[in-house]
């Protein structure tokens, strides 16, 4: 008999009852977004400071933390929370990097291969997906940061139009709008030779 998928309030409600697999479900499928989320969001300058991974951990584990405060308010709810703990994550550290005074515009980015999940083991197929990968995030980059949010907000965070809207101060025809504009600038700039 297959195993029932359970919907994430009812995930949400099973982990804060102290359900591990509830939890490391419900973790394991936001990682993978929220990882991406981060590595847009901290940008170029930054990934010499800050590692994506690392910031990804300690959001998961302030949540992990709140988990038993945590109300469940619907569909995407429980990733916008961690996404809300992520942003204060990266804003605490730019705030950090700024108090101590470094110009990190002036830094040379480096940024080191990571692994990346491809469908095969191919060589071929993982230095093509990395390539891809890593022109993408150079392409998100040289977005202005009303643009680089709708992308991220609607295609990762999966946030209906109304939310995005009031989150970025908009009406939602003016999100959908943003976000169209941003995506042609997005094709734009990633057609091009970076």
């Amino acid at each position: 008999m297959a195993k029932k998928i359970s919907t994430t309030g009812e995930l949400v409600r099973k982990a804060q009852d102290g359900d591990r697999e509830a939890l490391e479900t419900l973790f394991a499928k936001a990682y993978p977004d929220l990882l991406q989320a981060a590595r847009f969001r901290i940008g170029a300058a930054l990934r010499t400071r800050m590692e994506a991974q690392d910031l990804v951990q300690t959001a998961f584990y302030e949540a992990l933390c709140d988990l038993s405060q945590y109300r469940y308010l619907g569909k995407g709810s429980f990733y916008r929370w961690l996404l809300s703990i992520l942003e204060n994550k990266i804003r605490n550290r730019l705030s950090f990097l700024k108090a101590k005074r470094r110009d990190l515009r002036r830094e040379v980015a480096f940024d080191p291969e990571r692994p990346i999940p491809a469908p095969t083991s191919s060589p071929t197929v993982k230095l093509v997906a990395r390539e891809n990968r890593e022109r993408l995030e150079r392409a998100m980059d040289q977005l202005p940061e009303g643009y680089r949010k709708v992308i991220i907000c609607h295609y990762y965070l999966r946030m209906p139009w109304r939310e995005i809207g009031e989150h970025m101060g908009l009406k939602e025809e003016a999100a959908q709008m943003l976000c169209r504009r941003a995506l042609l600038k997005l094709k734009q700039i990633y057609e091009r030779k970076l």
